[in-house]
């Protein structure tokens, strides 16, 4: 998956894919490879993505999703800011390419 600002975070989120494991999922990140343009505002940042998901009942607990993230980073006046954020299914043809060109 891939999106661009806040509109594409918010849109991730509404996802009925997404919408379908809120409350019985969990997402846990890193380590990650952090990049920042000394001259600039800009950073990027890439690891690793887990996401957990349990059953409706909360008994059964396991790992739905392996893969790799990479955050494009832009620094605002007072903090930094997620520009865009690509992510790849540790399966995905791309998924280690990404990790790749963020090490």
């Amino acid at each position: 998956t891939r999106f661009t600002g806040s509109a594409g975070a918010r849109q991730l989120v509404l996802d009925d894919r997404h919408q379908a494991i809120v409350g019985r999922c969990a997402h846990t990140m890193g380590p990650f490879v952090v990049d920042v343009d000394i001259d600039g505002d800009a950073a990027t940042a890439t690891g690793y993505v887990r996401v957990y998901i349990s059953d409706p009942d909360m008994r059964n607990p396991r790992l739905w999703r392996i893969g790799y993230t990479s955050f494009v980073l832009r620094r605002s006046r007072s903090s930094w800011q997620i520009a865009q954020r690509t992510s790849r299914s540790l399966a995905a043809d791309e998924g280690a390419e990404l990790l790749r060109r963020g090490l």
